[in-house]
């Protein structure tokens, strides 16, 4: 089999599980965010909300999702989740940040090259980390960050790399 036909074969195979646990993932939170069904009043005290990521395409970009959350507002508590790699491969990280500022209740934190979604450890890529950082500060974001990275080899290493990562962070 030749390297086309493996990789057509393998979208073909994938593609149908990707699509179910993505439906999957959205009609299980809609009822929980917008309040449906039973104990649907205890549930919100609990304060749980619900975060749209940046993702790399046009349904998924920071003013999309501003806008998108901005119209759930009355109905929904939801935010969005500034995931600054995929911010980087869409475009610059610090305007991704002021377009969200109102709306981000989450960040996840990891690099790339600006090409691929490669996972690497921050500062391992081209994210102009210290002006992400300082956006973040200026919009006064303090939740949490959650560091999302790839295998990148041995354990050990990686977890040792991660740790001064996160505290030049």
């Amino acid at each position: 089999m030749s390297s086309a036909d493996a990789i057509y074969e393998a979208c073909i195979v994938r593609f149908r599980p990707i699509m179910m646990t993505t439906m999957a993932a959205i009609v299980g939170a809609v009822p929980i965010a917008v309040g449906w069904g039973a104990g649907a009043e205890a549930r919100q005290p609990l304060g749980i909300a619900v975060a749209v990521e940046i993702i790399p395409n046009e349904l998924s970009r920071p003013a999309a999702l501003a806008h998108f959350v901005e119209t759930l507002a009355d109905d929904v508590r939801a935010g969005v989740c500034l995931d600054i790699g995929h911010a980087r491969l869409a475009g610059d990280v610090v305007d991704a940040i002021e377009n969200v500022s109102e709306h981000l209740i989450a960040a996840h934190v990891h690099d790339n090259r600006g090409r691929l979604d490669e996972h690497l450890l921050p500062f391992e890529g081209t994210v102009d980390w210290a002006a992400a950082l300082t956006a973040l500060q200026k919009v006064g974001y303090d939740g949490p960050l959650t560091f999302e990275v790839g295998a990148l080899g041995a354990v050990r290493p990686t977890l040792a790399k991660l740790r001064d990562a996160r505290t030049r962070i």
